[in-house]
Parts: structure tokens; C-alpha cells; sequence
């Protein structure tokens, strides 16, 4: 991809509340991909400095990325910033205060984190970013106003998803209004134009992308027949559904194996549910593994599954993943699901927590392979078209005006 503006440098600034982390795989994506395109890339965190960072940096290629993380010294940093800016700090913190009714645990830790906020504003500052980009828009929403309360003209855009129509944070209403909006399923407009008041054009969808293979993997799916999950274990993800799914998978086609990526703290529950079932000896649990290892389970599977009712699930990056791969989806439904798959084309999406038909969709693809190789053939073709990440990047840029005009949602 060539370089913004013409081959330009440009300083794109990432505000989350915590990275490095595992489970952060579409902000390693956007942020590896906007190096890829030309871009200084930095990154400031409200929480901080996981154990293993250095690690997760390393398997992410982001060795060189500079990341300023949260914790009590850059708190104390930000307490020396309010002080400095008194008035600034006081109308940061009204606004941190404005949900206490409707929610007072979250107001007072939103009104904990304007210290960090105020930091986070300086760093941005002695950076000289020409773009800062609120990758989620609830705390990190304070950052914005840090930015506008202490009277600084720098570039904000902030993402508003799922998790922010759950939370609602006023915050990030408040700032909706005076900044760009993107999001990354269109079903999410309707919700965030009620939220914040905004007109449904001033919302911009950009789905968030993944590195498509330029090309088919040498590997062929494993005998048996080898059915993966890839999640984190948690209730709201309904492995527990999964797995029952799977046991009676095994009792129409009884040498499928299941694999189970991820961690959480279900995993010792679900480990239980195995032993109970009688299943050792055909489920797997690999917990967290690097990506690459993620990408050839994917490749060697014959079908992935999730059951997952959590509400903040929109077109999961694991199910993209899979896609790319070769390997047909079997998805609980889930609010905008239809913008990745097209069920009976693509794969299928099944209600949530009906596990008879779960586990009826997946021995149908084990059985038929004929079926199964044209589902995984639309399945990538549908994943280049609409969630390539090298699109998505040229899409971001330009909705900064980085690249050439706004792009169209």
C-alpha cells in the first residue's frame, strides 16, 4: 500500500484502555496495517503495563511501537497535569460526573481516570500528532474532551461499537457531537444515531478488517473430521453450548475431534463439562496461542463454531479468521451477523443456545464435503471483498482526510 498523502509520514495516536493484550486483535491489526501503509503509529493506555508485554509485542511484529501505558506513576504524572490546569481538569471531571445517576460506579471511575486523561492529552502534545483515534469510545471518550477543555486543535475521531451502546456512557455522547464517528457494522448505526443524536451520515462504517493469504495454505484439513472453537472463555461466549453442540456432533460422526483456543475464567467450569460428558479423549483445550499457530488450526479445521450470546459480539474477528482459512462457520446469531455470513451460502447462523441445530449444521458439513468445499470457497472470496484489512486501512485514512477525500460509509 503506498504511504498517506503522497508518501508523507503521518502520526496516527491510538487511545485504548489496555495494549498490549491478547484479546485485542483488531487494534494490533489496524495499527500493524497503518505502519504497513506508511504511518508513525503511537499509543497511549489507560490501564497498565501487562506481565507480558514484551511478548505480546513481539508476537504481534510491534517491537518498535511506542506505547505509554497506564499505572499509578503515569496517574500521578496526569495529577501533576490537572493541577497545572485547574480549570480544565474541574470541567473534565463535570463531565466525567454527568452519568452518576444512572450509573455511579462508572462515573467514579471515570472521574479516577481524568487524571490519566490529562496525561494522555500532554503525550499526545509533545508528540505532534496529526491524528489522534479513540479506538473505543467510553473512557477513552474523556481523552477528547481532555483535548477540547484544554483548548488543543489536534485531529479526534472515536469508534463507537456494541460495548459503548451497553455502557452509554455520556461522555462519549458529548463528544460524538464534535468529532468524527466510525463504526464497524452497519447494524450499529440506528443505535448510535439514537444514543448520541447524531444523522445516520455522520456515522461512517468501516468493517474491521484481517490480513487475507494472498493464497490457499499448502495445509489440508486433519483426519478426523476436526471441528474448532477460538474464543475467550467466558459465560457471555457460550462455549458451554459449543461443547454440547459437539457431543452430539459425536454421536452422528464419533472420531470428530473438537479444539478449543482461548483462556477465561470458564476454563476449569468447561474442562469439568468435558470430563463429565465422557469427552476427554476428543476435546482439546490449547488456551491462548499465537496467532500464526491460530491461523493453521483454522487451516487443517473443517468447521469452526461459536455459540456466543455476548452482547457486545459483532462479526467476531475469530469467524473472519476462519473464513479466510477455507473453513465454513457455524454462528449463534447475532445482531448484524448477516454482514459476514450468509447462512446456507457462506456457512450457517443458528439461534441462540439452539444447540440441536448447531450440532446438525456442523455433522452436515463433516459428512459432505463437496458441500463443505463450496461454503469455504464463498466464505473467502465474501472475506477479500469486505474485510481485507489493506482496504479497511485505505478507508480509515481517507475517513481522516489523510489520503485523499472522506471516505463513503
Amino acid at each position: 500500500m503506498a504511504s498517506p498523502a503522497g508518501g508523507d509520514r503521518r502520526h496516527v495516536h491510538y487511545v485504548l484502555m489496555a495494549f498490549p493484550a491478547p484479546s485485542e486483535a483488531f487494534a494490533r491489526l489496524e495499527i500493524r496495517a497503518l505502519l504497513d501503509a506508511g504511518c508513525d503509529v503511537s499509543v497511549s493506555t489507560f490501564r497498565a503495563r501487562p506481565s507480558r508485554w514484551r511478548a505480546l509485542l513481539a508476537e504481534f511484529g510491534l517491537e518498535e511501537l511506542p506505547v505509554s501505558n497506564g499505572g499509578l506513576a503515569a496517574w500521578a504524572a496526569g495529577l501533576i497535569a490537572a493541577c497545572l490546569q485547574p480549570a480544565a481538569a474541574v470541567r473534565l471531571a463535570r463531565r466525567a460526573l454527568e452519568g452518576v445517576t444512572a450509573s455511579p460506579r462508572q462515573s467514579l471511575i471515570a472521574l479516577l481516570l481524568v487524571p490519566r486523561a490529562l496525561g494522555i492529552a500532554r503525550e499526545i502534545l509533545d508528540r505532534g500528532v496529526d491524528q489522534v483515534h479513540l479506538f473505543w469510545g467510553h473512557y477513552p471518550a474523556l481523552v477528547g474532551l481532555a483535548l477540547r477543555e484544554t483548548g488543543q486543535a489536534v485531529d479526534v475521531s472515536m469508534f463507537l461499537g456494541a460495548y459503548d451502546l451497553v455502557r452509554r456512557f455520556p461522555a462519549s455522547r458529548v463528544l460524538a457531537r464534535q468529532v468524527p464517528v466510525t463504526t464497524h457494522a452497519r447494524v450499529n448505526v440506528t443505535g448510535i444515531c439514537e444514543f448520541t443524536g447524531l444523522a445516520p451520515e455522520r456515522v461512517s462504517v468501516i468493517h474491521r478488517g484481517i490480513r487475507v493469504p494472498s493464497r490457499r495454505s499448502d495445509t489440508v484439513p486433519d483426519e478426523p473430521p476436526t471441528v474448532v472453537v477460538a474464543e475467550r472463555l467466558v459465560g457471555a461466549k457460550r462455549t458451554t453450548d459449543a461443547i454440547a453442540a459437539f457431543d452430539r456432533v459425536r454421536a452422528d460422526v464419533p472420531g470428530a475431534v473438537l479444539h478449543v483456543f482461548g483462556d477465561g475464567p470458564e476454563a476449569e467450569r468447561l474442562r469439568a463439562s468435558v470430563a463429565a460428558r465422557g469427552l476427554v479423549q476428543a476435546v482439546t483445550f490449547h488456551g491462548h496461542v499465537s496467532h500464526r499457530r491460530l491461523q493453521e488450526a483454522f487451516a487443517r479445521a473443517h468447521v469452526y463454531l461459536s455459540m456466543s450470546q455476548s452482547e457486545g459480539e459483532r462479526l467476531p474477528n475469530a469467524a473472519k479468521e476462519a473464513m479466510a482459512a477455507y473453513c465454513p462457520v457455524v454462528l449463534a446469531r447475532s445482531p448484524g451477523i448477516d454482514e459476514l455470513v450468509a447462512s446456507g451460502q457462506t456457512g450457517y447462523i443458528v439461534a441462540p443456545g439452539d444447540v440441536e441445530d448447531a450440532a446438525r449444521r456442523v455433522t452436515g458439513l463433516l459428512r459432505d464435503s463437496r458441500r463443505r468445499e463450496d461454503f469455504a470457497d464463498r466464505a473467502r472470496r465474501h472475506i477479500e471483498a469486505e474485510f481485507d484489512i489493506e482496504d479497511a486501512t485505505r478507508r480509515r485514512l481517507a475517513f481522516w482526510g489523510l489520503d485523499g477525500p472522506a471516505a463513503a460509509s
